[in-house]
């Protein structure tokens, strides 16, 4: 059974404002177990300037700072950055079908 939320609430969101908008947004879902999830996106224009690796460790420390042991990454197969950040930060990969995940332990 596949199941789509309506809504979510971060424990912690950052962003980083470029030209008097928010163009990269981070968001923190820690879990109950001592995991975390993160959602990370950064506006297709404003790729490639460090704003997505920034918003990342800046994620992985806080999750960190609150106790959390692993962090898990959900994204598309196609995204190579996000990828790339995972395997630099330690973390491992399971793809299923057109989708990954990685796992970082912190």
């Amino acid at each position: 059974m596949t199941q789509t939320a309506n809504s979510a609430s971060p424990n912690v969101m950052f962003g980083i404002k470029e030209d008097g908008a928010y163009r990269g947004i981070l968001e923190l879902h820690i879990l109950e177990d001592g995991r975390a999830e993160i959602g990370l996106s950064v506006e297709d224009a404003y790729q490639g300037r460090g704003f997505g690796r920034a918003l990342f460790q800046l994620g992985l420390s806080e999750a960190q700072a609150r106790q959390v042991h692993s962090v898990d990454v959900h994204f598309s197969n196609a995204n190579a950055a996000i990828q790339k950040l995972c395997l630099e930060m330690g973390g491992d990969m399971r793809v299923n079908g057109m989708d990954s995940m990685s796992r970082i332990t912190l």
